[in-house]
């Protein structure tokens, strides 16, 4: 979960640091949804892409291809033409015996208390993680962003 938000949060910087480019060219970033990671591609605008070319693993996990929002995943993209910054979500097929709402929901609640950070997993599974002040700077740091690309992005 920690790792998705941080590969949110990286990608909203490189969105908001890369939205003017002299030389006309765009990003690719891909959400990975916790799977190894693809690297970003820089191109220049209107380069289609054949997005099968880009596979990420996920242990125990089948990958069922990138979308284009986060929050409909029906139609798989097959190619994109790159006419401006775009981000590309993962899909992942829940192994036999897991259900998708289990995969989705693979921590259920984090909540913050001093210096720790209470997790609860979608097996009822309680965690608690110790944490440093620069953790809890970095996290509201985070919060904050990732609360401006939920505005933006979830129009």
């Amino acid at each position: 979960m920690k790792k998705k938000i941080f590969c949110l949060a990286v990608a909203v910087l490189m969105l908001a640091g890369f939205a003017v480019s002299a030389n006309d060219n765009v990003y690719l970033f891909f959400a990975t949804e916790g799977g190894s990671n693809v690297d970003f591609l820089q191109m220049p605008r209107g380069t289609v892409v054949n997005l099968d070319e880009f596979i990420t693993e996920k242990a125990g996990y089948e990958f069922d291809g990138w979308y284009g929002s986060p929050n409909e995943m029906t139609n798989r993209l097959t190619e994109t033409v790159l006419e401006e910054n775009t981000i590309l979500w993962a899909k992942w097929k829940a192994p036999e015996g897991l259900s998708e709402r289990q995969i989705e929901n693979e921590i259920l609640s984090r909540t913050v208390i001093g210096n720790h950070v209470v997790l609860q997993t979608f097996d009822n599974e309680i965690k608690i993680v110790p944490v440093s002040e620069i953790w809890l700077q970095q996290n509201a740091r985070l919060e904050a962003l990732m609360k401006v690309h939920n505005e933006y992005f979830n129009k």
